[in-house]
């Protein structure tokens, strides 16, 4: 995916990377959005479902219900700000 960041959106992106820290080293970022695990914003645009296939061993999420919360800033951040 080609996308352009605006100097917010960097300085956003930079914030999340220097306020946690990931077992995948940032790799959905530094894929340029490429390599992504499945998430899906509810239509409230308040929660990320992680619906990838490997949620019940992923650290950055948390049952609820009968699925999975994202807890990642940062694919939290991508999900709502891009919409992918």
């Amino acid at each position: 995916m080609n996308v352009k960041l605006t100097t917010e959106e960097i300085d956003t992106i930079a914030n999340i990377i220097s306020e946690q820290e990931c077992p995948f080293d940032f790799k959905c970022y530094k894929s340029g959005f490429e390599d992504l695990c499945g998430a899906i914003l509810d239509s409230g645009g308040k929660a990320v479902e992680c619906v990838d296939e490997n949620a019940k061993k992923c650290s950055n999420s948390s049952p609820f219900g009968k699925t999975f919360i994202c807890t990642c800033l940062m694919r939290c951040y991508i999900a709502k700000h891009f919409h992918i």
